[in-house]
C-alpha cells in the first residue's frame, strides 16, 4: 500500500514539474518610471492649486495606467495645505513624457508661496493583468 503511494505522489510530481515546463515562456510585466519635475511647479487660482509637471515612462506592453501625486505645505499658523491629482490618460510607448498635473488644495487652507513635498506612484498594468508599480517621493518645490 505504501509503495502504490509512494508511486502516485512520484508520478504527480513528475508531471507537474512536466506542466510547469511545457507551460511556455512568461510574459514579462510592464515596466514604469515617475518623477516630479520641480521647476515646472506654479500655483494657480491664488493657491487653490499647484501645477505640477511630471516625468514618466512606461513600457509598450501596458495597457492602463494611474498616475496618483500627493502634495504636502506646511504654510503660516501652523497649518498645513494637503492637496492630490490623479490621471489614468497617459501614453505608454517605452519613451519619456511630460504630463501636467493640477493638485488641488483638499483641507481648506490654500498653497502658498514656499516649500512642498509631494509623493505618489505610478502603477502600470498589462492586459494579463499584471502590474508594476513606481513610488517616488521626498521630492521639494519652492515656486
Amino acid at each position: 500500500m505504501q509503495r502504490v503511494l509512494l508511486r502516485s505522489l512520484v508520478a504527480m510530481t513528475a508531471s507537474l514539474s512536466l506542466a510547469a515546463v511545457t507551460a511556455g515562456p512568461s510574459v514579462a510585466q510592464p515596466t514604469a518610471t515617475a518623477e516630479l519635475s520641480p521647476l515646472n511647479a506654479t500655483l494657480i487660482a491664488r493657491g487653490a492649486g499647484v501645477r505640477l509637471g511630471a516625468v514618466y515612462s512606461c513600457s509598450t506592453t501596458t495597457k492602463s495606467t494611474y498616475l496618483y501625486v500627493r502634495l504636502t505645505e506646511r504654510i503660516p499658523g501652523y497649518h498645513v495645505a494637503q492637496g492630490s491629482a490623479s490621471s489614468d490618460t497617459l501614453k505608454c510607448d517605452g519613451l519619456k513624457h511630460t504630463f501636467k498635473l493640477s493638485v488641488v488644495s483638499e483641507n481648506g487652507y490654500a498653497f502658498r508661496r514656499g516649500v512642498a513635498f509631494a509623493n505618489g506612484t505610478l502603477t502600470a498594468c498589462d492586459a494579463v493583468p499584471a502590474c508594476t508599480t513606481d513610488a517616488f517621493s521626498g521630492t521639494t518645490f519652492t515656486w
